[in-house]
């Protein structure tokens, strides 16, 4: 199976793994980039995925859905509890969204001694001044350069306190929540 990044709106990424027959897609919010894969490659889609509600997710699956007849599978509840760092370092993260460099500039702001954070900066400004999508990364560099990862590392526990004025003996969800938060202001 082979997985391919299809570029739709300013910042999204559909993605398709195909076996060079079938397809599934993953978050389709717009059908024209599935269809043209589709025709490219002579793929018959077999299954479309979706993660959750937002329209930019969502768009296109209704016209996907009419024109292949393709199964539809999705969340009947979006609440996914906090798997992710659990699995295995080799995990393919496919982000459906092209915020690598603004997401590693609020890294820095978090976490700005942070080496390993400096090479996958320079790697992926490298990709994106070739047009070349970030993405996907692997949970390994994810752990070592994700705050939201990271949140229990002993460096970004101080600069979240610092930030957010928290008390030392501060809650765990507490310090993820002011985390949150900060990345929510962060310009």
């Amino acid at each position: 199976m082979t997985l391919v990044p299809l570029p739709a709106f300013a910042d999204n990424y559909i993605w398709m793994l195909q076996d060079g027959s079938n397809a599934i897609v993953v978050d389709p919010g717009d059908a024209q980039p599935v269809f043209d894969a589709l025709t490219r490659d002579n793929l018959q889609l077999a299954a479309i995925l979706v993660t959750h509600h937002h329209h930019d997710h969502t768009g296109g699956v209704e016209a996907l859905h009419a024109a292949t007849g393709a199964r539809v599978f999705g969340p009947t509840r979006e609440s996914i509890p906090d798997s992710l760092a659990a699995l295995p370092g080799d995990t393919r993260v496919c982000c459906a969204h092209e915020y690598t460099l603004a997401n590693l500039g609020f890294a820095y702001a978090v976490e700005p001694g942070n080496t390993d954070l400096t090479h996958y900066t320079a790697r992926c400004e490298s990709l994106r001044a070739q047009g070349q999508p970030t993405l996907p990364s692997q949970l390994a560099t994810e752990r070592r350069i994700n705050p939201f990862l990271r949140s229990r590392e002993a460096t970004v526990l101080r600069a979240v306190r610092e930030h957010a004025e928290l008390s030392a003996n501060a809650a765990e969800a507490d310090v993820f929540a002011a985390l949150r938060q900060w990345k929510n202001d962060f310009r």
